[in-house]
């Protein structure tokens, strides 16, 4: 026979032991025994540590949660707060069930100093514990951190930044050298259309977020000096140092607004012959009638005002505004109200064109 077993070996004392086989045949006769040395290890029951001078048997710094075993693999995590920075050597050794313990094994370690305190400067070095404190990084034997260092007192330019760090040995590390470029900061924006009137004559633009080396503009352009059709759009910014940058373009298609014509006629006002009087100004004016307002409102929710324009009511009873070129193509609610007028509305959404009329003073027109 060729068998692999596993002979239980529990109620054996620890040392040398010999194993005997032997068998059984159909003739019920019996083989010699065969044998086999073996050895049975003790135990092991504790461990200990301790870092370079042994405290004696039994008196190192015990190691909790091992399992019971003639051998252990162990991943532990030794603390070293009370050792000093430098080499040092770290001992284990371990006790069987016989109560003996072993010779101890040990490793060698190096304790690297903490980072106490950290500091930086520009270009020319201070002196040490003379530059720009760095704060609020962990303590350890090295440090990643990510923090804005304030370049306000620098010139435009290229510029070296140097940090380095204080141990708990109290001493300086080399320091360690970046180079960086300061970007003049911008001081003003202009902007013009097509033809460029000279660095400084273009449009200022307002209302934005100065001295950075770049800036975000969400700006609205005027463009009511302009024909419908295709434009550029010109921006250009001044730095601190009077410099103007080259002109950045944007092209863009201005097209033209979508007018709407309404009639309505105001009793009060009314001379017959679908004629009003002039009452703004009759001398200079007499073809105004009185000042308007006219509006778009939702067709899905009339409570919204899409668009108003206050424009003038004619003697002859028109009124004309110009609405964006967003509305064309969509329908709307128009409305007409003044200060000698009640507020009047279409009687159903109407669809804008270029150029829509309505008639308010027809008997189906609100």
């Amino acid at each position: 026979i060729n068998f692999n077993f596993e002979f239980a070996t529990l109620g054996l004392t620890s040392g040398n032991h010999t194993l005997y086989i032997r068998t059984k045949d159909s003739e019920s006769k019996w083989s010699l025994s065969e044998s086999r040395s073996f050895t049975i290890l003790p135990s092991i029951v504790a461990a200990e540590y301790f870092y370079d001078t042994d405290p004696g048997i039994g008196n190192g710094i015990p190691i909790n949660g091992i399992s019971i075993s003639d051998s252990i693999n162990y991943n532990f995590e030794f603390p070293t707060s009370g050792l000093t920075s430098g080499n040092h050597i770290l001992y284990i050794r371990t006790k069987d069930s016989e109560r003996k313990w072993s010779i101890s094994e040990p490793r060698n370690i190096t304790i690297r100093p903490s980072i106490l305190a950290a500091e930086y400067f520009f270009d020319t070095d201070p002196g040490i514990g003379s530059g720009f404190p760095l704060t609020n990084f962990s303590r350890s034997d090295s440090i990643n951190t990510n923090i804005s260092i304030p370049t306000s007192s620098l010139s435009d330019g290229n510029h070296t930044l140097y940090i380095r760090t204080l141990d708990n040995d109290r001493k300086w590390s080399l320091s360690e050298p970046r180079t960086i470029t300061v970007l003049p900061s911008i001081v003003a924006a202009e902007y013009f259309y097509d033809t460029d009137p000279g660095q400084g004559n273009g449009i200022e633009i307002t209302n934005v977020s100065l001295n950075n080396d770049s800036i975000n503009i969400n700006y609205l352009f005027p463009t009511s000096s302009l024909s419908v059709g295709q434009h550029n759009l010109y921006i250009r910014t001044k730095d601190s140092k009077g410099l103007w940058s080259i002109a950045e373009p944007r092209k863009f298609n201005l097209q033209a607004d979508s007018a709407i014509i309404v009639r309505a006629f105001i009793e009060g006002y009314y001379s017959g012959n679908r004629q009003m009087n002039a009452v703004l100004d009759p001398a200079n004016q007499p073809n105004i009638c009185d000042p308007v307002t006219i509006g778009l409102a939702s067709a899905a929710n009339p409570s919204t005002s899409i668009f108003e324009q206050t424009t003038f009511l004619m003697t002859d009873g028109t009124a004309t505004i110009n609405v964006p070129p967003s509305t064309s193509g969509n329908s709307f609610y128009i409305y007409i109200k003044g200060r000698n007028l009640v507020e009047t509305w279409s009687k159903n959404p109407v669809l804008i064109s270029s150029n829509t009329f309505y008639n308010f003073s027809s008997a189906t027109g609100f």
